[in-house]
């Protein structure tokens, strides 16, 4: 494959952001998970009981798209809605089920970091990890 430099900074995020997608979805996909899916039940895995505009803020999704993969990740039972103590909003959290397939992909999560260590420089890495967030951090400010 030979990626063209394009002057565009969003289309060459996009780009990276795709070939990064599929080294992690092919790694995840042995617990039969896709990277998108990964980053939710990550989310719930250190923010429990998070509101649905708690993890639009929190992911940097797009509503319809968050709603989406929850309704997947649902019908797999590995979310689950809870009530806040008002009783006036949902709230997610990781099942039984969801915590042990998370789990079960940390180690092929751990592998798709590495490789992409190993391509870039562990140094580098996360340092453009960093810049990344820095550039969503300020441009949603």
């Amino acid at each position: 494959m030979s990626l063209t430099h394009l002057p565009c900074y969003c289309a060459t995020l996009r780009q990276a952001t795709r070939v990064l997608t599929s080294i992690y979805d092919e790694q995840l996909r042995e617990v039969g998970l896709r990277v998108t899916q990964f980053t939710l039940l990550q989310a719930l895995h250190f923010a429990p009981g998070s509101r649905i505009t708690d993890l639009v803020d929190v992911l940097a999704m797009e509503q319809s798209t968050l709603t989406r993969t929850l309704a997947i990740l649902q019908g797999n039972d590995w979310v689950q809605v809870t009530d806040r103590p008002s009783g006036r909003e949902k709230c997610w959290e990781l099942t039984t089920e969801g915590q042990r397939v998370f789990e079960q992909a940390i180690v092929p999560w751990e592998r798709a970091q590495r490789f992409v260590e190993q391509r870039v420089g562990k140094r580098r890495m996360k340092e453009m990890h960093s810049d990344m967030f820095d550039l969503a951090d300020r441009a949603m400010t």
